[in-house]
This record gives C-alpha cells, sequence and structure tokens, in this order.
C-alpha cells in the first residue's frame, strides 16, 4: 500500500515552525547563558572584592599600629588618630586586651571577636582585628619596663644556677608575649574605596545583564507574535487569492450559464402549459422550470458575489432599508428595533438591502419557529445594524467562507455576500453567540454612511 501523499504546504509549514521556534530557542539560551555569565561574574568579582578590602584594612592597620607605637601613650591618640586618617576611609578604633578592658573611639557597626587576623564586612564598612606589639595602659599607670636577664642576680653565684636541660628533654611552650606584657590588639573599622567602586561596578554589571536578558526574552516573545501575525496576513492573503481565482471563475460560470439557463426556463415554462391536460406531465415540466431558477438565483448569487465596481452611495430612509430587506420574507416573525438609528443613511441602496435580506434569511431558517430582531442605532464607530436569531447558536465551521453551509439546499453565498458588502463600504461583519441563546450578526458601517 503506497503511503499517502504530503501536502504541498508541508515542507513550508515545517520551515515556519523552524523560525519561529529557533529563534525563540536562540533568544532564550542568549538570554540563559547571559545570566549564568553574570552570576560567574558576580562571585568572581565578589572574591577579588573582599581580597582588596582585606588588603585595604590590613594596609590600614599597619599604618595605624606604626602611628600608635611612635606615641608613648597611644590609648591616648585614639581620637587624634581617627581624625587624621578620617578621610582615607577610618571610622573606628580600638585599643584592648584579650578579655579585658577596651578603649574606643568612633561608632562601632561590627560585633565581632578580638582574635588577631580577624576580618569582617556588612554592608559598606570592613573590620579588622591585628596584634599590637606596643605597651600602653587602661588605668592611666604606665606598665613597669619587662625584666632584663642578661646577667644573674648578684646573690646568686653564676656558677650555682644549675645547667640547662638537653634539647630533647624540653617541653614546647605555646608562643605568648613577652614577660611583662599581654595580649593587646588593635581593632578597626573602615569604608574601603577600592572595595565599594568594585561592587557599584558589580551592581552596574548586574543591572545592564539583567536588563539585557529580559530584553532578549521580550524580543522572543516579540518575535513569536511578529510570525504569527504574519502567518495570520499570509492566511489571509491566501484566502483573498483564492476568492479572487474563484470569483474568476464563478463569474465566468455565471455569464456563459444566464443564456442557457433563460432558455431552458422559458422552454420548460411553455412546455407546462401545454400539458395542461397532462397533470404528470405538466409537474414534471413545472420541476423543471423550479430547478431553472434555482440554478438563476446561484448565477445570480454568483455575479453578486463577484461584484467589484464601485458603490453608488445616495441618502436612504433608514426604515425603507429595513422594508426592501424583508421582501420575500416572512416579516411578521421579525421585529425591528429603529430607536436610535438616523433618519436617513448614504450608502449603496440595493447591496445594503441585499446584505440585510442574506442575514435576516439565515435568522428566520435558523429557528423556523422562532422569531428574529433587527437593530439599527448610531454607534461611535458610525452605523450598526444587528441581526440576531434564537437557533442553535453559530456552527463550528468557517460561516464566512463561501460555498460552506449547513443546510443541504444552501449555496453558502449568503453571509460572504453581506461581508464582503460591508467591505466594500468600510466596515466590517462579525458574528458571534449570543450569552442569552442564538447568534447576532453585527453589520458596522462606518461614520461617512451617516446622514449629516
Amino acid at each position: 500500500m503506497a503511503a499517502p501523499a504530503s501536502s504541498p504546504n508541508a515542507p513550508l509549514a515545517r520551515s515556519r515552525t523552524w523560525v519561529l521556534w529557533g529563534g525563540v530557542a536562540i533568544a532564550v539560551l542568549a538570554a540563559l547563558a547571559l545570566a549564568v555569565t553574570v552570576l560567574l561574574a558576580q562571585r568572581a568579582l565578589s572574591a577579588a572584592s573582599d581580597v582588596l578590602v582585606r588588603g585595604e584594612a590590613e594596609a590600614m592597620a599597619a599604618t595605624v599600629t606604626q602611628r600608635l607605637r611612635s606615641s608613648e601613650a597611644p590609648e591616648l591618640e585614639l581620637e587624634a588618630v581617627l581624625a587624621e586618617y578620617r578621610g582615607e576611609g577610618l571610622r573606628y578604633l580600638a585599643l584592648g586586651e584579650r578579655g579585658g578592658r577596651l578603649v574606643e573611639s568612633g561608632p562601632p557597626t561590627i560585633v565581632g571577636s578580638t582574635r588577631p587576623g580577624e576580618f569582617q564586612r556588612n554592608g559598606g564598612r570592613a573590620r579588622f582585628v591585628t596584634a599590637f606589639p606596643g605597651t600602653f595602659s587602661l588605668d592611666g599607670e604606665r606598665p613597669p619596663p619587662p625584666p632584663s636577664h642578661s646577667r644573674p642576680p648578684p646573690d646568686e653565684p653564676q656558677g650555682a644556677r644549675p645547667p640547662p636541660p638537653p634539647e630533647h628533654a624540653r617541653e614546647p611552650q605555646p608562643p605568648g608575649p613577652p614577660d611583662g606584657e599581654k595580649l593587646r590588639h588593635i581593632v578597626i573599622e573602615l569604608e574601603p574605596r577600592v572595595g565599594t567602586n568594585l561592587e557599584s561596578d558589580l551592581r552596574r554589571i548586574l543591572l545592564v545583564g539583567g536588563i539585557t536578558a529580559l530584553a532578549l526574552l521580550v524580543f522572543a516573545l516579540g518575535w513569536v507574535r511578529s510570525l504569527r501575525k504574519v502567518e495570520q496576513f499570509q492566511r489571509e492573503a491566501d484566502r483573498k487569492k483564492r476568492l479572487v481565482a474563484l470569483g474568476q471563475m464563478s463569474s465566468i460560470m455565471a455569464h456563459e450559464l444566464r443564456n442557457p439557463l433563460a432558455s431552458l426556463k422559458g422552454h420548460a415554462q411553455l412546455l407546462a402549459e401545454q400539458l395542461s391536460e397532462d397533470p404528470k406531465g405538466q409537474a414534471k415540466a413545472e420541476l423543471v422550470v423550479h430547478e431553472a431558477e434555482r440554478l438563476e438565483s446561484l448565477t445570480r448569487n454568483l455575479l453578486e458575489f463577484v461584484r467589484d465596481g464601485a458603490i453608488d452611495t445616495r441618502l436612504v430612509p433608514m426604515r425603507q432599508l429595513a422594508e426592501e430587506a424583508l421582501e420575500g420574507l416572512d416579516s411578521e416573525r421579525v421585529s425591528i428595533h429603529c430607536e436610535g438609528s438616523p433618519e436617513q443613511v448614504r450608502v449603496d441602496r440595493a447591496r445594503i438591502v441585499r446584505a440585510l435580506h442574506n442575514l435576516l434569511e439565515n435568522a428566520l431558517l435558523a429557528e423556523p419557529v422562532g422569531r428574529a430582531e433587527l437593530r439599527l442605532r448610531s454607534g461611535a464607530r458610525g452605523l450598526v445594524i444587528e441581526v440576531r436569531d434564537h437557533g442553535p447558536g453559530l456552527p463550528k465551521e468557517p460561516i464566512f467562507e463561501p460555498f460552506v453551509t449547513t443546510r443541504v439546499r444552501g449555496t453558502g453565498l449568503g453571509l460572504p455576500i453581506a461581508r464582503r458588502v460591508a467591505e466594500q463600504h468600510g466596515g466590517e461583519l462579525v458574528g458571534e453567540n449570543h450569552p442569552e441563546g442564538g447568534s447576532v450578526f453585527r453589520l458596522t458601517l462606518p461614520n461617512t454612511t451617516l446622514a449629516v
């Protein structure tokens, strides 16, 4: 069994799919790649910023330590040192002993341990602790100088001292401060300049990267919407192209069928008159006449559908348009509401009557025993004509496509003709299901149709 032939438009459809989703995929991947790159750059720059800020803090601590060691009373120089280096970012300075008192200057913002080498960051400040090898007094008294062990005490003979133990017999001792000194430290807090500038640049990079990634995603969304609109325009152009070809063919067929149909109908009518004494023969001749009239109606509809000449607009009474549109229909089943409508409109009388007739005929056929409503009013966009029925609602088929009908004996040209008439007047015709049941068709004509 041979495989079914693929549609000639299948390659084009696949190409459109690749173009549509390929562009979206590229934009999304670019946005993800940019986001990952920015995050990695953030981590690297953040680590670099910590290194730079720590280096700046260590340099400041070394400078302050050297400055305080040169003073005989460093605990009294904190305010002066803080004021001296404030321009370089120093905001807090403290001297203290491990587990003891603390002399400080400036407001602290970071709480931490006093272990030398401790480094912390919080917001725009950095805290660093370093050992202070100098001496100072927290009680106002200077500590005594450390004793000298260069010579033995005078009351102890040098030879009476026991010899030092061998190196291997000595127990290791933890390193500590020199005799007479305590573990002292210096604490500084500063507002780093290099790290702050780096973080500012990092925030700008994050902002630019985020905006760029968002722009790529918006571009992907716009790409999808644009391509879908292009596809919609392409489908509409293809539909109009088919309609033009169909109209040309229909026009030729209608013109070619009119003369034979007129001859067929005339001879059938004469034959029906001659068979007045033969009821069966006369019925058959009348059937030929009836079918010829159906063909005449079809050719008339075809010619009306392909009619593309300039419209002849004239002032026509609104009520007269409604009455002429009801000719040949069950007017007793149609409710006309003209409240709020203009008395006269400037339209092509024959074409508008034809369009209203088709809409009303469909409304009456939708519910054979129900009523239809015709409403005419002035709207913000111009003249609005609504035709509502109480039938089952609109079918799923494309109702405005020519030759598409749900009726056995319908031609499927009524709604396409009405829509074409609306477009020829610069308006539109739309159909939708009514919230209370049935369907409603709304024909809108521009403000130029309203009589001034």
